[in-house]
């Protein structure tokens, strides 16, 4: 079984190959020990095989992207950037390099915040919404119902009674379950596998998908909803919320959940070596220049930050 830094290394050493054929400045005997580095197990074969299928993807980048960075004049550059992209295009699905290739009902939805953006606006019944980064919305106001869908990201909403009919909820609904709420001010971020659902002030109820009870939650509480579960409450804290002035505070985090939670507010890949990942950390970190922040870890942690252009960053050991 290929562990996970071996499978690092055999994607940063794909890239290269990638890198070299794409630069058009290959030989003969590049390809020949390029076919000896394939043979050396099937990790290396199966790794390879990827990366020709997705050899023509750096064609298809955004020109804002490719472009600028593809036209230097020195081939050491060219290559380095051929290598970010090519690892670009090995680590993550270029669908979800291009605004164009979003998922449709993302794409589709009333409200959208890009990568690193935030939108605060004050909605027909007089709520007030901050959506957080790379955040899409859907709103159903009407005579009948208040309801937003969460497709993706996280929101913060200070609801207000209904002015029609003040006992009707405002509805939120995610993957994974529906929240109701009349007079809570909450967050409720959309995750890979779950949704999790914090209330600062007022209550809320959860109405997990697939199951028949509902649950409340309170000020002070959080939980999440999974398909066909919900979590026990734990205590919401209020720092949680420091996104909206562009600060994330880590109080004995994991390393890899910090670099998880700065990705989301980058462009293109931030990874964390498990060698390091379980290192604790304390601070306090910008949202709004990442760059930073990935400079203050390597000053205050046994790490290194290993960049290749813009898009591609790993946290490696010291």
């Amino acid at each position: 079984m290929t562990s996970a830094r071996q499978h690092d290394n055999l994607l940063e050493e794909a890239a290269d190959w990638m890198a070299l054929l794409h630069s058009g400045e290959a030989t003969d005997d590049d390809h020949r020990r390029l076919q000896q580095w394939c043979q050396r197990s099937d990790a290396h074969q199966q790794t390879w095989q990827r990366a020709e299928s997705l050899l023509g993807s750096l064609g298809q980048l955004p020109a804002d992207i490719a472009r600028p960075t593809l036209q230097r004049r020195h081939t050491q550059d060219r290559r380095k950037t051929l290598k970010a992209l090519s690892l670009l295009a090995l680590g993550v699905p270029l669908a979800a390099l291009t605004v164009s290739q979003l998922p449709w009902g993302v794409w589709q939805a009333d409200l959208r915040t890009a990568t690193g953006e935030q939108s605060r606006l004050t909605l027909a019944d007089g709520s007030t919404l901050v959506l957080n980064t790379a955040t899409a919305i859907n709103l159903a106001f009407t005579a009948r119902q208040r309801r937003l869908e969460l497709k993706e990201g996280e929101l913060l909403l200070s609801a207000a009674p209904d002015p029609l009919t003040p006992e009707r909820p405002l509805v939120i609904s995610t993957r994974e379950g529906l929240i109701e709420t009349r007079n809570a001010r909450l967050s409720v971020q959309q995750r890979a596998s779950d949704t999790r659902v914090a209330v600062f002030s007022g209550t809320a109820l959860l109405h997990g998908a697939g199951l028949a009870q509902q649950v409340e939650l309170n000020a002070g509480q959080q939980r999440q909803l999974s398909l066909g579960a919900i979590s026990a409450p734990t205590p919401a804290n209020e720092q949680s919320l420091l996104w909206q002035q562009g600060m994330l505070l880590a109080i004995d985090m994991p390393l890899g959940t910090l670099t998880e939670e700065l990705g989301r507010y980058r462009s293109g890949v931030v990874r964390c070596d498990p060698a390091v990942a379980a290192i604790v950390v304390s601070g306090a970190f910008s949202l709004r220049d990442t760059d930073a922040s990935l400079a203050l870890l390597q000053k205050t942690l046994p790490v290194r930050v290993h960049q290749l252009g813009p898009w591609w960053v790993t946290i490696k050991p010291a």
